[in-house]
C-alpha cells in the first residue's frame, strides 16, 4: 500500500500527468524509492503544417472560381507556334508526280477527277493555289483531268441530210458530206462513219454518205430502130418515151431522131423524145375500066394505076455552134437557129454564174442532122440543186402551154420549128428541158407551117 506524501518532499505531481512508464531514482540520502515522470513532450507540427497547405490550395481554388467570367479575353491562353508551308505549283503536273510533291511540302492531297480540255492523268487545278501557305499536314485538292469529254455518235442513216446536219451540230460534232449513188431517195443519208454509239471528242467530224439518186445510165442509141423498138429499149433501162410524129423519107414509124442523144446521162425517170417518121401519103388510084356491052363478052380494059407518092428531102446538115459562156436562153436560140435543138444537163459550178453554159457535148463545128440534139450543161451554182419535174405541155396551144409553165412557177421561152402539117401549126411540139431547177427556164417548140 502507498504511503502518504512526505512534508518535506519537494516532488509536485502534474494533476494532467497520466502515467507514464515509470522511472526508478535511487536518492541515496533518504534511501527510498520516488517515481518521477518523464519530461513533457511538444505537440507535432505536422497537422499544422497540413492544414495550412490545404487552406493555400483552397484559396487559390476559390481564387480561380471567383476571376473566372464569360469574357475569354482575360482568360489566361496559351500561345503556340503554327508551322506553315508553301504550297507547290502542282497545275501540268502529271498525278504521280503531284502526289509526290504534295508529300515532301509535308502535305495531304486529296483527288477528284473531271473532263477537261488537259490531257487524263494531270493535274488541271488546285485549291489553294500555288505560292499560298497552309498549316502543316493541310489538304490540298487535285482536280486530276480525264481527258476531253466525248460525244456519242448518234444514229443518221436514213435521215435527210439538213436534219443529220443539225443533229451533229446538238453534240457538237462536224461533218463531211460526200454524194454517191443510191436507190434510196436524193439527199437521204445512206451511210455514216463512225458508227452509231460511236464516243468522239467534241468537234470531231462524222463521214456521211448522202444519195443522189440512182447511177445514171447512158440513153441507149435507138435512131434507126422502129418506134416499138425504140420504145422496149428506153423504158428497159429505166425512161420513159414521148414519141412524135415528123415528116420523113425514112419508112414510116422508124426513129428520126432522140431527144436526149445517145450516150448522154440524164437522171433516171428523164422522158426521151423520139422523132419518128410518119407514114407516106398516096394519092387517089384512078382505075378507069371500058367495057363494050357486046353478045359476046369483052375483055375489061384496065387502064394501069397512077400512084403519087409525096417525097420528103433528107435533112439539110447543120454545122454546131459554140455556145460555151452564153446563157442558157442564148445557148438554145443558137442551136434552133441553124435546126438543132438543146438537150439540157443542170451541173454545180464553181467558177461559172447560174444559168450559163459551162461546156457542150458535141463541138463547135461538128456537122449533125438538122432536127438532132446537142447536149449543154447549165450552170446552177456552187452547189447541187434540187431539181423539179416541169409540166407536159406538148400537143397544147401556146398560150396554154404558156400558162400553165408560168402558173407552175417557170420562165418559159417559144422558138417556132417548122412543121409540115398543118395540124401541128401553133402547137407545141417539143419541150425541154424535163426537169429543171425551181423557178427555171423552160423552152417550148411550137409548130409553123412552112
Amino acid at each position: 500500500m502507498a504511503r502518504p506524501p512526505d512534508p518535506g518532499d519537494e516532488t509536485v505531481v502534474n494533476p494532467e500527468w497520466t502515467p507514464g512508464p515509470e522511472t526508478r531514482v535511487v536518492v541515496e540520502e533518504r534511501e527510498r524509492t520516488a517515481v518521477v515522470p518523464p519530461r513533457r513532450r511538444l505537440p507535432p507540427l505536422w497537422p499544422w503544417l497540413l492544414a495550412l497547405l490545404l487552406l493555400a490550395l483552397g484559396g487559390v481554388g476559390a481564387a480561380f472560381l471567383l476571376s473566372g467570367d464569360d469574357d475569354e479575353s482575360s482568360a489566361p491562353t496559351t500561345q503556340t507556334t503554327v508551322v506553315r508551308v508553301e504550297v507547290p505549283a502542282l497545275v501540268g503536273v502529271r498525278e504521280p508526280r503531284a502526289l509526290e510533291l504534295v508529300r515532301d511540302a509535308g502535305l495531304q492531297a486529296e483527288v477528284r477527277r473531271r473532263a477537261g480540255n488537259k490531257p487524263a492523268g494531270v493535274v488541271a487545278a488546285q485549291d489553294p493555289e500555288s505560292g499560298s501557305r497552309i498549316e502543316d499536314r493541310g489538304t490540298v485538292l487535285l482536280t486530276i483531268s480525264k481527258g476531253p469529254a466525248r460525244e456519242t455518235v448518234p444514229d443518221l442513216i436514213g435521215e435527210q441530210l439538213n436534219q443529220a446536219l443539225s443533229d451533229l451540230q446538238g453534240v457538237d460534232l462536224g461533218s463531211q458530206v460526200a454524194q454517191v449513188f443510191s436507190e434510196e431517195p436524193s439527199g437521204v443519208v445512206v451511210r455514216q462513219e463512225p458508227v452509231p454509239g460511236t464516243k468522239l471528242k467534241p468537234g470531231g467530224s462524222v463521214s456521211l454518205a448522202v444519195s443522189k439518186g440512182p447511177k445514171p445510165v447512158p440513153v441507149p442509141d435507138v435512131v434507126g430502130q422502129q418506134v416499138s423498138e425504140a420504145t422496149s429499149a428506153l423504158r428497159k433501162v429505166g425512161f420513159e418515151v414521148n414519141i412524135v410524129p415528123v415528116p420523113s423519107d425514112e419508112p414510116g414509124g422508124t426513129v428520126v431522131a432522140q431527144n436526149p442523144t445517145a450516150g448522154t446521162l440524164p437522171e433516171p425517170g428523164t422522158k426521151v423524145r423520139l422523132n419518128v417518121a410518119q407514114e407516106r401519103s398516096t394519092g387517089a388510084t384512078t382505075t378507069q375500066a371500058t367495057t363494050k356491052q357486046a353478045t359476046t363478052t369483052q375483055a375489061a380494059t384496065t387502064q394501069a394505076a397512077t400512084t403519087q407518092a409525096t417525097t420528103t428531102q433528107p435533112p439539110a446538115p447543120a454545122s454546131v455552134p459554140d455556145v460555151v459562156g452564153l446563157t442558157q436562153a442564148q445557148a438554145t436560140k443558137a442551136l434552133a437557129d441553124v435546126g438543132l435543138k438543146a438537150s439540157l444537163m443542170f451541173v454545180p459550178s464553181q467558177q461559172d454564174p447560174a444559168g450559163a453554159v459551162v461546156a457542150q457535148a458535141r463541138a463547135a463545128g461538128a456537122t449533125l442532122r438538122r432536127g438532132e440534139s446537142v447536149q449543154i450543161n447549165i450552170s446552177v451554182g456552187p452547189d447541187q440543186v434540187a431539181l423539179v419535174a416541169v409540166p407536159e405541155v406538148v400537143g397544147l396551144s401556146e398560150q396554154d402551154a404558156r400558162s400553165q409553165l408560168v402558173s407552175a412557177g417557170f420562165r418559159v421561152q417559144v422558138l417556132r420549128e417548122a412543121t409540115d402539117d398543118p395540124a401541128q401549126s401553133g402547137t407545141v411540139v417539143d419541150q425541154e428541158p424535163q426537169r429543171s431547177p425551181e423557178a427555171g427556164l423552160v423552152t417550148i417548140y411550137v409548130g409553123r407551117s412552112s
